[in-house]
């Protein structure tokens, strides 16, 4: 199921939802099957790996290592859009994988991929301004006199763990955030479309639960962070006056 330009085409996009609605939400086995017919009709009129199956047969269960020794057998002769993209792996747990997409598959891989990004910089903003005046409150509470906190490391040469320790604690910022909001959206879509109360509650408590244990840590390495930048910079201080 591939589509081409996704932010242009609204009516696309809609129709890939309504297809997984059918599936999940109304549980229309009949369209399933017709759709895995359709799917293994196009695979036998169109490639050579399949073309002895009929639509009747079991297919077998392919792999990585598979794809890649079939690799011209396994692509359709018709049926896509051209211009066509090969999209790799780097093989970091085990071979690297190349696998070709069309036209429509790769705009809807850069649309994914865009829309990911944009969500990303939108909960790290969203993060930065709730925990804004916890983390100026614990700077106030571990004064320095430097400017920055790196410039404290920095005069030890250990400005490479401080920048570490940032980035775990903007982290667990952004995991406090997600926790909260993917709680909530399990909660809704296990009620809307399982059907489910007891799951949409289970995974709204664990959800929340790991957000709370996110705020926590952050908490915890905010605190030791400063202090520890304090206590460096007052032993720094102490080792100059006895020079």
């Amino acid at each position: 199921m591939t589509f081409g330009s996704p932010i242009l085409n609204g009516g696309v996009i809609f129709s890939q939802y309504e297809e997984v609605k059918r599936v999940l939400h109304d549980k229309d086995m009949t369209w399933v099957e017709q759709r895995l017919l359709d799917i293994k009709r196009h695979a036998i009129q169109q490639t050579e790996f399949y073309k002895d199956y009929k639509e009747t047969d079991e297919f077998p269960v392919v792999n990585k290592m598979t794809l890649i020794e079939n690799h011209d057998a396994c692509l359709a002769k018709e049926g896509y859009q051209t211009p066509t993209h090969i999209s790799s792996t780097s093989g970091s747990t085990g071979t690297p994988f190349s696998v070709t997409q069309d036209f429509k598959k790769r705009n809807r891989t850069i649309f994914m991929i865009g829309a990911c990004y944009v969500l990303g910089l939108l909960t790290d903003r969203v993060a930065d301004k709730l925990t804004d005046k916890k983390k100026r409150r614990i700077k106030n509470r571990y004064p320095i006199k430097a400017s920055t906190s790196i410039l404290v490391w920095e005069k030890v040469k250990q400005d490479t763990f401080a920048a570490f320790t940032l980035s775990r604690i903007r982290i667990l910022r952004s995991t406090m955030v997600n926790s909260a909001i993917i709680g909530v959206t399990g909660m809704l879509v296990s009620f809307c479309v399982y059907c489910n109360g007891i799951l949409g509650i289970l995974s709204l408590v664990f959800f929340e639960i790991m957000a709370l244990i996110a705020w926590q840590a952050h908490t915890s390495l905010l605190i030791n962070y400063y202090r520890k930048t304090q206590n460096l910079e007052r032993d720094m201080a102490n080792e100059e006056e006895k020079i």
